[in-house]
């Protein structure tokens, strides 16, 4: 832990650096996809994401931040283009027999927790 002067961004370099890159990959996904800018949360969180999982020369060759901190390869399995058209299933006690069985919305992130059928 190193103490900073207030009010000092440059001495931290690195974490001013990480946050711009989050920044200008968010603005891209939100950008890309004409989507409204009140889910720029959701796009820095899962900017995040895909950063955490994509592979840095800091760490050495072909290692990811996840890997280096879990010691196992991340599964990239679920990841989507942010933005993307998605259909979500409604549970049954939500709907009668004429309504639609599924609603579509808009892809913005992975929950870790999420149930996967």
């Amino acid at each position: 832990m190193e103490q900073m002067a207030p009010h000092s961004l440059a001495q931290n370099g690195i974490a001013e650096h990480v946050s711009q890159t989050l920044l200008e990959h968010t603005c891209a996904m939100i950008f890309s996809k004409n989507i409204s800018k009140t889910l720029w949360p959701e796009a820095i969180v899962y900017a995040c994401y895909i950063k955490n999982r994509s592979p840095t020369h800091a760490l050495g060759s072909n290692i990811t931040p996840y890997e280096a901190f879990f010691n196992r390869k991340p599964d990239v399995s679920r990841l989507q283009e942010f933005g993307t058209k998605c259909w979500i299933m409604v549970p049954d006690q939500w709907h009668t027999k004429l309504d639609p069985k599924a609603e579509q919305h808009l892809f913005t992130g992975i929950a870790e927790n999420a149930k996967v059928w």
